[in-house]
């Protein structure tokens, strides 16, 4: 298995001055540093649309990690301009949507010459996560009617917080600013195997990035409004995650990265436009490719039996509790309604699920065409697997 290890690189390109006039277009490169954190990229394609004589002087787009991404743009026309939308969006692997882009109309008095900018607060529209590619052009109308659409550009959402490294294995990319090679390696090889100790019948296929922070303030303050008990998240539309390991404690930590791919792995294997996995599902696979469960989860889960204050299946198919015990309790009953069904029915008959819910069945649907069984029949199974209750009349 190849691996590859590189430093990572993080450069600014200067502003581009682009001239079109009668749909063609010719660049010229400015070579000179530009501000940090400023991009502009260059054009790689004539625009097609009809036919403003627009000049860009300037079109950046500035960020302000991880709260907003500031739009530049400078730029002329023969006639007075008087329309500009800024039409922006970010790469996705997966989506539903039936337009990939958002696109806002700037407030300005129609003029030849115009400087304008927005900003893209992230506090309103909700974070992206580092790695992502963020896209944006520019919309003209002239006084004459003529249009013009700029060439798309783009950047790399950074968090340059921290100098990182990178290291490659097959298609997983790890990306870490604590720790040496061994370090990564290490991370490698666990990962690999707590992928493959879920009986999928199915590898990772789409590229995906792993941000490695240090510690859990790190990741949560590259996520606006993180939950406090944040360790790591999964974002399934880029294929990126970002995940605490140090060092120091990788051993213990790196079933987090192993939990976050398996997300991954399963949204691959499942993903539809019509319904997702329920909640207990997802996380309770994600939590089986870790292993045992943690001491304090299998704690969590043993007292909540006790008690007689476990969650009910139906209650776990909607969002878990956001406080640190609540959200214990639930992972760990998630596992334990994985390893229930797999040891009970087997891996045949779980992939044959995930088959099922790629087709966008409902939770129960899908639980009775392949097990013969809704989610409380399901629930009153599992817990009778507990020895607290007797078990169902055949």
């Amino acid at each position: 298995m190849m691996v590859a290890i590189r430093p990572r690189v993080l450069l600014g390109l200067a502003s581009l001055v682009v001239t079109i006039a009668c749909g063609t277009a010719t660049s010229a490169p400015i070579l000179t540093p530009a501000p940090a954190s400023t991009f502009a990229a260059t054009p790689t394609a004539a625009p097609t649309l009809d036919y403003a004589d627009v000049t860009l002087a300037a079109s950046e787009a500035t960020i302000d990690f991880p709260d907003s991404i500031d739009f530049l743009l400078s730029a002329s026309s023969a006639l007075p301009l008087r329309k500009v939308d800024l039409e922006f969006g970010t790469d996705h692997v997966y989506s539903c949507a039936t337009r990939e882009y958002s696109s806002v109309r700037l407030d300005f008095e129609p003029d030849t010459e115009v400087e304008l900018s927005w900003e893209w607060e992230l506090k309103k529209t909700g974070s992206i996560p580092p790695g992502t590619v963020v896209w944006w052009r520019w919309r003209f109308q002239d006084e004459g009617g003529r249009s013009y659409l700029s060439h798309r550009q783009e950047l790399e959402y950074e968090d340059k917080r921290f100098q990182w490294q990178s290291l490659t294995q097959d298609n997983i990319t790890l990306h870490w600013y604590t720790g040496g090679r061994d370090f990564a390696a290490d991370l490698a090889q666990a990962m690999a195997g707590g992928l493959a100790s879920l009986e999928l019948g199915s590898d990772l296929v789409q590229p995906i990035q792993a941000f490695i922070y240090a510690d859990a303030e790190d990741v949560q303050g590259a996520i606006l409004f993180a939950q406090e008990w944040t360790g790591g998240l999964a974002f399934g539309s880029q294929n990126i995650l970002l995940i605490t390991i140090s060092p120091e404690r990788a051993e213990e930590e790196v079933s987090g990265l192993v939990h976050e791919l398996a997300h991954l792995l399963i949204q691959e294997l499942t993903f539809n436009c019509f319904g997702g996995l329920p909640p207990w599902l997802n996380e309770g696979l994600a939590t089986y490719a870790e292993g045992p469960l943690a001491p304090y989860q299998q704690s969590a889960l043993d007292r909540a039996a006790a008690e007689d204050t476990l969650i009910t299946v139906r209650s776990l198919s909607s969002s878990f509790p956001a406080g640190h015990g609540g959200a214990s309790l639930s992972y760990a009953q998630s596992q334990s309604l994985v390893a229930y069904l797999i040891d009970t029915y087997g891996w045949a008959k779980m992939r044959e699920l995930l088959a099922v819910f790629q087709g966008g069945s409902t939770y129960d649907d899908a639980l009775l065409q392949i097990y013969a069984l809704n989610m409380d029949v399901l629930d009153h199974e599992w817990r009778a697997s507990l020895g607290l209750l007797e078990p169902a009349a055949p």
